[in-house]
């Protein structure tokens, strides 16, 4: 496992929708299968409260994915996304 620190403030959640540009100090949380970058989010789901996932660009959109009930889900077009 790993955990992820730094000074306060040095880590903020910065409001996205759908397929708006990702911001260019996202944090980086990883990589998908073809190489491309994956970004950390979050969104609050009104059944569910926040939910944590992440956004894919590799889709061309970036969308939010998240998962549920044994899938994953992107029907959470306003979220955040991590920047620091």
């Amino acid at each position: 496992m790993e955990i992820l620190t730094g000074a306060e403030g040095q880590y903020l959640w910065a409001p996205r929708h759908g397929g708006d540009m990702i911001a260019p100090t996202a944090f980086v949380a990883g990589h998908n299968s073809q190489g491309v970058p994956i970004y950390s989010g979050r969104c609050v789901k009104q059944e569910r409260g926040q939910v944590l996932g992440k956004i894919d660009p590799s889709g061309g959109a970036g969308y939010f994915y998240y998962p549920f009930g044994g899938s994953e889900h992107s029907d959470c077009s306003n979220h955040e996304i991590l920047v620091c």
